[in-house]
């Protein structure tokens, strides 16, 4: 199985001109859960990429692909296989991280200022907005539609503070400064809800 990723990643290089990688994180007996799996499920696979990405230890593998290169990447853009990307929406994230605005500030170990993380707008699919009563009564609209919602995250708004819903630009540096150790193994279920 492995063999075949590398053999498919190779022929994207071959093909593109560069930029694929395979990575493998190795198992690891996770005592609270009893069984091997990857450290920290989805929360320390970006950990360990982040970790690889700024020159720290990390258990993550490049098994295809230049791995010196990754020693230039400032962000990470994390989707799930349910991510619905519109057309430049990347290139925007990118763009609004690039401002100095945003620029993240750290003190403390803690973003200050700017933005450590800057997640778009989640919502459900039209289709899956009416699926079930519960769907109809949590989902909103459903679907695109950029003028008949805000714009803003509720807990951003009153708190200063808002979960990370796996979707998302990271700043790589930022997130190695403020959360690589901030949170004790097993605490958290996955990447959400940080």
């Amino acid at each position: 199985m492995i063999s075949r990723a590398q053999e498919a990643i190779e022929r994207l290089e071959r093909r593109y001109g560069g930029g694929f990688y395979l990575f493998l994180r190795g198992r690891e007996l996770n005592s609270a859960d009893g069984l091997y799996m990857g450290r920290e499920r989805k929360r320390g696979a970006i950990r360990e990429l982040v970790r690889l990405i700024t020159g720290n230890s990390s258990t993550l593998k490049v098994l295809s692909g230049d791995g010196e290169w990754l020693s230039g990447v400032k962000y990470i853009l994390t989707l799930d296989a349910d991510t619905r990307l519109t057309f430049d929406s990347a290139i925007e994230l990118i763009g609004a991280a690039l401002h100095p605005l945003n620029a993240p500030v750290i003190s403390g170990g803690m973003v200050r200022e700017g933005c450590g993380m800057i997640a778009p707008s989640v919502v459900p699919e039209l289709k899956g907005a009416n699926r079930s009563d519960f769907a109809r009564i949590f989902a909103g609209l459903g679907g695109v539609d950029p003028y008949g919602s805000t714009a803003s995250e509720l807990y951003w708004d009153l708190f200063s503070e808002a979960t990370f819903t796996g979707k998302g630009l990271i700043d790589a540096k930022a997130y190695s400064e403020t959360l690589d150790s901030a949170f004790p193994e097993n605490t958290l279920l996955s990447h959400d809800i940080i």
